[in-house]
């Protein structure tokens, strides 16, 4: 369809505008910060009344400021006051005050004490790893120290006394016993790594060790039995004769509740390996371990939830004081406590507070109260929770839910919904006593959610969502905004709202949601609540301690000093002065303004007129002074102004009459402005030819044809013929985009400038989007190609993308069209193809990505349902591979080789067709690289990676001997290969590190002994199967200054093994072949043995046996 329409365009005026500026305030403008007594971060802040708040913690851990540097290992409670925490460097800190303060104890020696405990006030003992051990009798003021155990081979481990007199030492190799207190010791030699020991008593014990075994003792130690968990074990409790838990490796927790007998794993939900774990009781305890994992239980440790620590270091030692109490520690003098409520209140408008009861151990994200004594709180694993008594106690409620809740709202007792992770929203209509999932329509996380009646409400979610209501949350309907993340929607009646984001992004809305008005902050931090308390007064705050604040509905935005860097999560404002705003690391900030803060002054002059034409809008300067020194802020139009003295900012009209508006904005808020109206005046000179622009559609060809079709022009038909193709892309994209054009454009007899112009159209408003010009002198007619980079450009329904052509004419006369042009016109409810998705992560062209498992991520198109991928190793993906209908906006793909460029892109589908394909975006995989430790001395190592040169002098310059492999008897190596082991002497402890290509493929066996080595990733023994099956005829042997057997293959290192005939060793995770053979460890612990040392500590072990051993599987 082809539609003609006919504009005049007259004649404009420019001219420059001049304004200077004064400004004068009465006083600064300031927040002061309130005493929260937590380090922990607050989440939300609310009042019902201008007197009574409460503030919801996040995180149920907070750090201490302890002033100690040094990693802290172990730590041990005499009560909630008074601990002692062991440290590198042979420290021993204390604390008599709950942790406030710490003081240093004088302990002989500079090594790592590795345990203490402490009997009363007075007597305590302690261990070192160079094997000394400690002993006080004035409270750590003075400690003896007797030497126990030879450091070189046996470090002292784990320690624990039943009472003042009988105690046990573990180490690498042996458990010392006394009687009397430390005077005397007496080790036995189980042979093996123990980590830990517990007794209860003087006669029921248990030690655990790194293979894994567990051992009880029922007679002080004069017999042990043994139970076999097959992964490495570091920490065992008890609480009396019959209940215990050990952690270890791979995030285990076993539990006993016959003093031993049998050991029941739980589930943990980790796989962080745990370093220690403590209880206070039969039923409340804690394990720690790391990338800061903190597990709770309580309830004897059946179930077990995951807490937030706040931190991503290793947590080394747990105490669990009481149920409501506890210390962690770990590197850096890294010490942890649990806070002493997760909820505070003020009465006195958030001056003081106070910390109420903790009743849970979950994270708390969201609060609200309906009066001063009934209110709910929300939290992590679906937590809700009530109070009738204003926050003093609290009972549980059940949600149904196992996922975080983000946001709770409540308009009275009654009827309250709760929002979070996975678009899961729940109501009630009973205060709680049951809740209702309604259904969302997405799975984005949703943030934040108000209502304003018990039928009205609004949700903020990730990816633009904004989601509402108008009967309650019985429907939802979606809108999307071009925005990363919506954190915070706050309504102050049925119409007005505002909704704040990712990089400093404000939306209004006047007609309850239906349409949004971006608001410009000037800033690009992140902002996490916004409140208003009237249509005019409001406050928002953010990350990096950002406090903004508007006098005028958010038409500015003024930035104010909040003194501090943390982020804040949440604010609430009390009245049109008075704002409380809370964050990390414990911060609450109040501000009120005690006086009246008189608006800036500001005086513009009258403008000064210059005659000129031009073309489609008017280019206008503005110009003016003003002064910083009180936080001015300037805005003339939509566009803030650097303040600088003087100042000067373009903007362009368009014809007709406009406004141009100039304002300055004191600290606190208050605004001044002053509009000038302007009309451009039309007036085209005689003789001129005015053209305009026809056409509707996708792929138009439009004409310039004179705007008076009577009037007789030789060059009538000279015009150009414009040819666009209008890319889906106009719609979706968040970061701006840029348009193809392609124009067969001839001057009319002379030169001529053509400007194409793009224009997206709302509600009869022309926002111009880019513009570029193109000279044409030939009047033969020529093809013109370009590229129009526009910023953001949202179509939607009922809205038009226009792009428009104008012609001129050097020397002053230029003609031009105002309204006609090519239009993409969606009407509402039609039915259009999505457009393609904008691509998110990995970054283009990033480089290092982890190939282990390849995540992709996109940002979700409007109307898609589901989105084809695909992913290739050139850039026309020629060899690709790939997945359709993939309902998520992200995809993992594995199975990626190290240290390649693959490219990948996506496209939307919909019921309505499929989008085209997105941008085209490329990342390189991660280097191939390893690391590998050397003993100083002799190594049995293998290369487990494959390098460009294989060569002994290339890989190891510093050894100090040749390499040697095995084959029926040592042989001398030159050159290495991949799947065999070596001896290689190094003069010095060191770590190489090599890269290159990943190894695929199975490990020949030649029939008796080999040295082999394993690559690609750690590999259990009881994982390795064989081709033929049964080969394998011993343990396998690695060497550390000593054979020792090995549970786990590590890349780099090499092992005996044995085999009965020749065969293939095959990797589990590289031929993914089923029925793995177990290896079973044929050495005796009980067996007799003659232990060999040399002068440079390095140890072998001779067994002596039975004739009830197979022989064939050992050598001498």
């Amino acid at each position: 369809m082809k539609t003609n329409v006919h504009l005049l365009i007259i004649s404009f005026l420019l001219f420059f505008i001049i304004i200077s500026a004064n400004f004068t305030f009465s006083q600064q403008y300031g927040w002061e910060e309130k005493v929260s007594g937590t380090n922990s971060s607050l989440e939300e802040i609310k009042f019902i009344n201008s007197t009574t708040g409460w503030i919801v913690k996040g995180s149920l851990w907070e750090q201490l400021s302890s002033g100690i540097t040094n990693d802290i290992n172990k730590i041990f409670s005499i009560d909630e006051n008074n601990l002692f925490a062991t440290a590198d460097l042979g420290k021993i800190y204390k604390t008599t005050d709950g942790g406030k303060n710490w003081v240093i104890l004088s302990v002989p020696g500079n090594n790592t004490i590795v345990d203490i405990q402490f009997f009363n006030l007075l007597n305590g003992v302690a261990i070192s790893d160079d094997g000394y051990f400690f002993k006080t009798t004035n409270g750590g003021n003075n400690w003896t120290s007797q030497f126990i155990s030879d450091p070189s081979f046996d470090n002292l481990t784990s320690l624990c006394f039943v009472d003042n007199n009988n105690g046990w030492i573990a180490s690498d190799f042996n458990l010392y016993h006394t009687t009397d207190g430390g005077t005397n010791w007496t080790p036995t030699s189980p042979g093996f790594s123990l980590t830990s020991v517990f007794f209860t008593d003087i006669n029921h014990g248990t030690f655990v060790e790194t293979d894994g075994d567990i051992y009880r003792t029922t007679n002080a130690g004069t017999s042990w039995q043994s139970q076999k968990k097959n992964i490495p074990l570091n920490s065992v409790y008890f609480t009396d004769l019959n209940n215990g838990w050990i952690c270890g490796w791979g995030g285990k927790i076993f539990k006993t509740t016959d003093g031993g007998e049998t050991w029941i794993e739980k589930q943990t939900g980790t796989f962080s390996t745990l370093y220690s774990i403590s209880f206070s009781d039969n039923n409340t305890g804690y394990a720690v371990g790391t990338s800061g994992s903190i597990l709770y239980t309580s309830n004897g440790g059946v179930d077990w939830v995951l807490q937030s620590s706040g931190i991503t270091d290793a947590l080394f030692g747990v105490v669990c004081i009481n149920n409501q109490v506890s210390f962690a520690v770990g590197p850096d003098g890294m010490i942890l406590k649990t806070t002493t409520g997760f909820i505070s209140k003020t009465t006195d408008s958030g001056n003081n507070w106070s910390n109420l009861e903790n009743p849970t151990k979950q994270n708390m994200y969201s609060i609200s109260f309906v009066d001063v004594n009934n209110g709910w709180a929300v939290g992590s694993g679906g937590t809700i929770l009530k109070s009738t008594d204003g926050a003093n106690s609290w009972s549980n409620q059940t949600s149904g839910l196992t996922s975080n809740l983000s946001s709770v709202v409540f308009k009275d007792l009654n009827n309250g919904w709760a929002v979070g992770a996975s678009g899961k929203i729940i109501h009630t209509t009973n205060g709680g006593v049951n809740w209702v999932t309604q259904t969302s329509g997405t799975t984005d996380e949703l943030c934040s959610v108000d209502f304003i009646n018990l039928n009205k409400g609004w949700i903020a979610g990730t990816y633009g969502t904004v989601l509402s209501t108008t009967d309650g949350g019985s429907t939802w309907n979606a809108k999307y905004l071009t925005i990363k993340k919506l954190l915070c929607v706050k309504f102050i009646n049925e119409n007005v709202g505002w909704i704040c984001g990712a990089e400093g992004n404000v939306f209004m809305t006047t007609d309850g949601g239906s349409n949004w008005i971006n608001q410009p902050t000037n800033i690009t931090a992140d902002l996490n609540s916004i409140h208003f308390v009237n249509e005019y007064t409001g406050w928002a705050v953010g990350s990096n301690g950002k406090i903004l604040k508007t006098k005028n509905g958010g038409n500015i935005w003024v930035e104010q000093n909040s003194g501090i860097t943390q982020k804040l999560n949440s604010n609430y404002a009390i009245d049109e002065t008075t704002c409380l705003a809370v964050g990390e690391s414990g911060k609450i900030l109040k501000t009120t303004s005690l006086t009246d803060y008189s608006s800036p002054s500001l005086s513009v002059s009258q403008p000064n007129v210059y005659q000129t034409f031009t073309l489609q809008e008017l280019p206008v300067t503005v110009s003016g002074e003003a002064s910083d020194e009180n936080g001015v802020t300037v805005k003339v139009n939509d566009d803030y102004v650097t303040v600088n003295s003087p100042f000067q900012h373009n903007l362009y009209l368009p014809a007709g009459t406009q406004n141009i508006k100039v304002q300055a904005a004191d600290a606190a808020g208050n605004v001044t402005s002053r509009e000038f109206p302007v009309q451009i005046n039309i007036n085209l000179p005689v003789g001129t030819i005015p053209y305009y622009l026809v056409g509707s559609g996708d792929n138009q060809q439009l004409s310039l044809t004179p705007t008076d079709p009577s009037t007789s022009y030789s060059h009538e038909t000279s015009g150009g013929s414009l040819s666009l193709e209008f890319p889906a892309t106009l719609t979706g994209y968040l970061n701006g985009t840029s348009y193809q054009y392609n124009v067969r454009l001839a001057s009319p007899g002379y030169s001529v400038t053509f400007m194409l112009s793009l224009f997206v159209e709302r509600n009869s408003i022309r926002t111009l989007l880019a513009r570029t010009f193109i000279p044409v002198s030939s009047s033969t007619y020529n093809y013109f190609s370009g590229t129009v980079v526009a910023p953001l450009a949202i179509a939607l329904p009922n809205e038009k993308i226009i792009f428009q052509v104008a012609a001129g004419k050097p020397g002053g006369v230029r003609w031009g069209n105002g309204s006609g042009g090519s239009a993409v016109w969606i009407p509402g409810g039609q039915d259009i193809p999505p457009v393609p998705p904008l691509l998110a992560s990995p970054p283009d062209n990033a480089a290092g990505i982890s190939r282990d498992t390849l995540t992709l991520t996109w940002f979700s198109s409007p109307s898609a349902t589901s989105y084809n991928i695909e992913l290739a190793m050139d850039s026309l993906f020629v060899t690709a591979s790939g997945m359709n209908n993939v309902e998520d906006t992200t995809c993992s793909f594995v199975g990626a080789s190290y240290n390649t460029q693959y490219w990948w892109r996506v496209k939307a589908n919909s019921t309505s067709g499929q989008s085209g394909w997105s941008d085209v975006w490329s990342f390189t995989t991660e280097e191939f690289c390893r690391n590998m430790i050397l003993l100083g001395g002799w190594n049995i190592l293998s290369i487990p990676i494959s390098l460009d040169d294989m060569s002994l002098p290339s890989i190891f310059p510093d050894a100090i001997s040749n390499a040697y492999g095995y084959n029926n008897g040592y042989v001398t190596s030159t050159t290495f290969e991949y799947g065999k082991g070596y001896w290689l002497k190094y003069p010095d402890p060191d770590t190489i590190t090599f890269c290159g290509y990943d190894i695929s493929g199975s490990i020949f066996l030649s029939s008796g002994w080999n040295i082999i080595g394993v690559f690609d990733v750690n590999l259990p023994v009881n994982e390795i199967y064989t081709n033929p099956t049964g080969i394998l005829a011993s343990s396998f042997y690695g060497y550390n200054n000593g054979y020792v057997i090995a549970n786990t293959l590590e890349p780099g290192k090499g092992y005996w093994i044995k085999t009965n005939q020749d065969g293939w060793m095959n990797i589990p995770s590289l031929t993914k072949t089923k029925n793995p053979i177990a290896v079973k460890n044929e050495i005796n612990k009980e067996w007799p043995k003659i232990e060999l040392t040399d002068a440079d500590g390095n140890r072998g072990v001779l067994y002596l046996s039975n004739n009830s051993a197979n022989m064939d599987k050992y050598e001498l």
